[in-house]
């Protein structure tokens, strides 16, 4: 029963050892894609702004459809590896 315990306690140790990285990096996208998509939600506005193809801001119109485009390139392969992360973190036994 003793062996069977500290058998059971070293296997709970690992699981959480394997889990804890895993947590680690879908907490570090979470943060990353918050602010990312902030940064394109603001872009977006300012897209839809017709002022802004008329205006002294014209010029900057390539800049932010290029951002654009960036972030939502971010956004889509941090989301793939969130997704992975959750896959991965689903496969290890809670307990």
């Amino acid at each position: 029963r003793k062996a069977d315990r500290a058998q059971a306690a070293a296997d709970r140790q690992a699981r959480l050892a394997a889990r804890r990285p895993l947590v680690k990096e879908i907490e570090q996208i979470d943060k990353r894609l918050a602010a990312w998509s902030k940064e394109k939600a603001e872009i977006d506005a300012r897209l839809a702004d017709p002022a802004l193809y008329t205006g002294q801001q014209a010029g900057e119109v390539p800049a932010f459809n290029k951002r654009q485009a960036e972030l939502a390139g971010r956004i889509e392969e941090a989301e793939l590896r969130w997704l992975e992360l959750h896959e991965a973190l689903e496969a290890i036994p809670a307990d």
